[in-house]
């Protein structure tokens, strides 16, 4: 499997750690939980 290193970059609320999440688990979260972090 390739490796990648990914930078996301934004301000909150505007959904990184979902993208992050469906690049990485290859499955979108529609109820995502912003106190995760």
């Amino acid at each position: 499997m390739k490796e990648y290193k990914v930078v996301v970059l934004g301000p909150g609320g505007v959904g990184k750690s979902a993208l992050t999440v469906q690049f990485c688990h290859s499955k979108f979260v529609e109820k995502y939980d912003p106190t995760i972090e």
